[in-house]
């Protein structure tokens, strides 16, 4: 056992033991426990008591409580880039020359789609198509659309990928190939670079989802874009205290149809049901 692991199941065993105490001291026995008690539980004292959920799960495996609902934290404290400093990154990722094809590509695909650098720099060739319809992209089910200009970064970056000169990768079908045999771009490169010009990968993560969950619920963008029915759930939660509640015509984007969920519809300054005029002016704004 790791010395991480012997901590953390320390920190369990010690808040399950001040939650015994702390409902005895109410009067109650585990076997009498409520949902007012867990309730409470959660509701008051520091963050700590949220690490007494998993002996409250083996307490309901084991039937020693029944009918309990354990919730399910949540972190309100999560970053988050502002609006501008989001439109200040998709300016960025298509106006720097400078920087490397392939760090724009991956940079834009984090904002356009919300997706983790770890999934990211692990795309194959095969999962982008360029046709008639425009240059496409699938994470999960469905294939959807780069907008222009962004497309043509991504295909600038197809024309000329890096790591294919050595011996190790002349045939790689990695879409951000390493320089070693077989391996993607290391991550934390990729994430440096991003620092380096502002872009902070999981704020702008988690700014990209905020705004995609104003065009389509979070199941659906889940199963689009590729993310687990588990982080769809906390981003629904994640969410849930920053989202406006939608009246009139717009409540109709709580409801939209999965077939427009392409990254013009994603993108939260440039929806498809805005028309191309809106989506023209942003992409103005952008080259600014």
């Amino acid at each position: 056992m790791t010395a991480g692991a012997f901590l953390r199941a320390k920190q369990h065993t010690t808040v399950a033991i001040q939650f015994l105490h702390w409902l005895g001291q109410r009067g109650r026995q585990l076997g009498e426990c409520t949902q007012h008690d867990v309730d409470a539980w959660f509701g008051a004292g520091t963050t700590t008591r949220q690490h007494a959920n998993n002996f409250l799960y083996w307490a309901i495996r084991q039937r020693l409580v029944r009918h309990l609902t354990v919730p399910v934290p949540t972190n309100r404290t999560s970053p988050l880039t502002s609006e501008q400093e989001h439109l200040d990154a998709v300016r960025t990722l298509l106006l720097h020359d400078s920087l490397p094809a392939a760090h724009r590509a991956i940079g834009l695909m984090l904002v356009l789609f919300g997706q983790p650098l770890a999934q990211i720099v692990k795309l194959r060739t095969d999962q982008l198509r360029d046709g008639p319809d425009g240059l496409q992209v699938t994470f999960g089910s469905d294939w959807v659309n780069f907008p222009e200009p962004a497309a043509t970064v991504i295909r600038v970056h197809l024309a000329a990928r890096p790591g294919l000169s050595t011996a190790a990768n002349p045939t790689s079908q990695l879409l951000f190939p390493g320089f070693m045999p077989g391996r993607p771009m290391h991550i934390y490169s990729v994430s440096n670079r991003l620092r380096t010009l502002g872009i902070r990968p999981l704020a702008t993560r988690s700014r990209s989802w905020l705004q995609m969950v104003r065009e389509a619920p979070p199941s659906v963008l889940a199963d689009r874009l590729g993310h687990q029915s588990q982080d769809s759930d906390a981003l629904r939660g994640a969410c849930r205290h920053r989202l406006p509640r939608l009246r009139g015509p717009e409540a109709s984007l709580q409801t939209a149809d999965p077939q427009r969920i392409t990254v013009a519809t994603s993108h939260p300054y440039a929806p498809s049901h805005l028309g191309n005029g809106r989506r023209t002016r942003f992409y103005g704004r952008c080259r600014r």
